[in-house]
């Protein structure tokens, strides 16, 4: 081959790769998004092991009020949040000089909790923002994660307090493509209106706003959000319609079950609110138990969620039924001292999809499972949750894939370069499965497969066996290579 052609070889061969690469990159953010993008990208990676992302990170364009995507790569390590690590960056301001920050410096994240369609982000701030500097945080919020991630809303907390909206209850924000002042004016002037109408004799209209309500999963076991459009008419009916739309339970019985009682409601004594610069406290007292059998400690952290999501500054939140104080759930936790959002936080759910075995073909079907929230973004866990088999709950069609006999303890590590996972498994792992057929082989290594490629940021797995590379498992594929998503082994509805 002339040197002329060898040249020409390799130059296609680079056109082949950047196609790809540009391809790989945009199949990680919303594939129907038209992003309207800064003149400037940062593209520099800082080579290493974790995670590589590419959001598309929110800012002010200076001169237009209107938010601009600058597209950023990023690396987060393998069991790292990747809605954390999207957010530090976001606080730490564009590369572009058209762009404006959207916060201090002094602001920076403290956990982002993603669940369904919400996401909370916390943040933490040694200075008062204004009402506007909080607003275009949340908005820029809003349409960097709605973007990369499968959420509709994002509620915002700072110093572990939700922020509303200039006082008043705004709980949740969706992504906007104006400009930003246009949105506050209209928030805004909805709440002047509802609260006019307050003092009028005729029909109030009130106001309506976007509310998660945390009821329990169909299990019973976590927390979730279920976003309902509320309309109030201001004052105390912001707390008596609260508890009442809470009372009529979910809409999505599949997905949910009630938090709790159905006749829950308050009585003729008035809440009382007790206010403080480092957090308000609101006492509560129901015409009877709020709690659902054997549950009554979920009951009252389904309470507490939804109403420190709700109301702006609202720290604690203690209960009592017809004036005596609840101070000890039936199943023994201590409630005397009320209860914060951050100690309901661990009963929060996140989901996950899982691939099994279809009982009836050769093929694997997607299970929605929900697991604790801050476990979601963990690569051995989902592995832990193929192990567990599927639940009777989930799908009816659904069978184990991972042979009896493997164990947590035969995942020996997960590591990551870049897009691609490394997972070195046991020789135990191994040993139990060198009975399975040419189907179930497959079956196995693909169930594996396209469950951690359906995370962020991983693309491919690699698979080692006591920390080499082996050329089959059971005897039948070979198992050496790096494996990409096999969607065509799925089970389709149609």
């Amino acid at each position: 081959m002339t040197w002329s052609r060898l040249t020409g070889a390799i130059l296609i061969v680079i056109l082949i790769v950047s196609l790809f690469g540009g391809c790989a990159s945009l199949s990680e953010r919303r594939v129907d998004q038209t992003y309207e993008i800064s003149v400037t990208q940062d593209d520099t990676l800082t080579m290493g092991e974790g995670r590589v992302l590419r959001p598309a990170l929110y800012f002010l364009q200076k001169g237009t009020g209107k938010l601009v995507a600058e597209l950023r790569t990023i690396t987060v390590a393998i069991d790292d949040s990747p809605a954390k690590s999207i957010v530090k960056q976001l606080l730490l301001g564009p590369k572009d000089i058209a762009l404006d920050s959207i916060a201090p410096m002094s602001v920076t994240v403290d956990r982002v909790e993603i669940s369904l369609d919400v996401a909370n982000v916390y943040l933490k701030t040694p200075v008062a923002l204004t009402a506007s500097e909080r607003f275009i945080v949340k908005l820029s919020l809003a349409n960097t994660l709605t973007d990369y991630f499968s959420v509709k809303y994002v509620n915002v907390f700072y110093n572990g307090l939700a922020d509303g909206f200039d006082g008043y209850p705004h709980p949740l924000q969706a992504k906007i493509t104006g400009i930003w002042t246009e949105e506050y004016d209209d928030i805004l002037g909805n709440h002047i209106a509802a609260a006019k109408d307050e003092g009028n004799d005729e029909m109030s209209l009130g106001i309506i706003l976007e509310t998660p309500l945390y009821f329990f999963d169909a299990g019973g076991e976590y927390l979730l959000p279920e976003v309902r459009e509320v309309t109030y008419s201001g004052g105390d009916d912001y707390l008596t319609t609260l508890i009442g739309e809470l009372a009529k339970g979910p809409r999505n019985s599949f997905v949910y079950s009630s938090s709790v009682a159905k006749d829950l409601a308050l009585s003729d004594t008035a809440p009382v609110w007790t206010r403080a610069e480092d957090g308000d406290t609101l006492t509560l007292d129901f015409k009877a138990s709020p709690s659902l059998t054997a549950r009554d400690e979920k009951t009252y952290m389904a309470l507490t969620y939804t109403l420190t999501s709700f109301f702006p500054n609202l720290k604690t939140v203690y209960f009592s039924v017809m004036g005596e104080p609840v101070t000890v759930s039936g199943e023994g936790y201590d409630l005397s001292d009320g209860i914060t959002r951050e100690e309901a936080s661990g009963h929060l759910a996140g989901g996950i999809e899982l691939l099994f075995r279809e009982k009836d073909e050769n093929l694997l079907v997607k299970v929605n499972r929900m697991v604790d929230e801050d476990k979601v973004w963990s690569a051995s866990g989902r592995l832990f949750e193929l192990m567990k088999g599927p639940k009777s709950s989930e799908s009816a069609s659904a069978a184990a894939v991972i042979p009896e006999g493997i164990t947590e303890a035969d995942i020996l590590s997960t590591s990551i370069n870049q897009s691609t996972l490394v997972v070195d498994l046991s020789a135990n792992f191994k040993y139990q499965c060198r009975n399975l057929s040419t189907d179930q082989e497959m079956l196995l290594i693909f169930s594996m497969v396209n469950t951690l490629t359906g995370m962020k940021g991983i693309n491919s797995v690699q698979f080692l066996v006591e920390g080499e590379k082996t050329e089959t498992l059971a005897g039948h594929l070979y198992f050496g290579d790096i494996f990409i998503s096999n969607p065509g082994i799925e089970l389709t509805d149609s």
